[in-house]
């Protein structure tokens, strides 16, 4: 969902801007949680933009804070933490963020060292992470608490009357919400994607976990779509 800094202009969503002559403003971040996604599209609500592309992203996903808990009444993006990803992503400028949203492997590998940088005592930080995921974490549960969070937030962009499309769904809970109409687009787009992964895992350019002319061909489905159902 994110464009690429070393790969300008061939993200589908700057295809997309580029085609409708429309103001690319990107919230997404690579590797970002479905809590992470949830505060984008509310933000992308409350900047009343022309249209919104929205997806969602896996369960195995989750957000810590990077100091001690304080009391906060309400979490923004500024919030969360875009750093710790190299992103091209519009809103990268979180100056003291509370939260950094990732995914299990970053947190139980080493692979991903820059994932604790930004806490406090991060070697104590990442031995808890990890134990609780051993110990406390039901990934099922999870999925379904993402699934009610994510079913909330789609319905608040629904109600927007924000001309929208959510097209990407690995959560899988498009098919709960009875009052949106791109469900088979996301479908057609999701299985497109199963269906290339073997092709874009031989290529050479691999930005955005596809190849650079998967996401052209995304671009020309959704373009399709807005030319059929949106009044742009």
């Amino acid at each position: 969902m994110s464009p690429a800094i070393d790969y300008p202009n061939t993200h589908f969503s700057e295809i997309i801007a580029d085609k409708l002559g429309y103001e690319l403003i990107s919230y997404s971040r690579a590797g970002m949680s479905n809590g992470g996604v949830a505060i984008q599209i509310d933000t992308a609500i409350q900047q009343k933009p022309d249209l919104i592309l929205v997806g969602t992203t896996y369960s195995d996903r989750i957000e810590f804070p990077i100091n001690d808990p304080k009391p906060t009444e309400k979490f923004t993006i500024d919030d969360i933490s875009y750093h710790h990803t190299p992103t091209s992503s519009s809103y990268n400028i979180s100056l003291n963020p509370q939260l950094i949203s990732t995914n299990i492997v970053e947190v139980i590998s080493n692979k991903f060292a820059n994932t604790f940088k930004l806490c406090e005592q991060p070697h104590k930080k990442e031995k808890a992470i990890k134990d609780w995921f051993r110990y406390l974490y039901h990934p099922d549960w999870k999925n379904q608490v993402d699934q009610w969070m994510m079913y909330a937030v789609l319905h608040k962009l629904h109600e927007s009357t924000i001309p929208y499309i959510v097209f990407r769904d690995p959560l899988n809970v498009v098919p709960k919400c009875s009052w949106l109409k791109c469900t088979a687009l996301v479908w057609h787009i999701n299985k497109m994607m199963d269906d290339r992964k073997q092709v874009d895992a031989g290529g050479p350019n691999l930005p955005y976990h596809t190849s650079v002319e998967t996401q052209a061909i995304v671009a020309e489905c959704l373009l399709a779509y807005i030319k059929e159902h949106i009044d742009v």
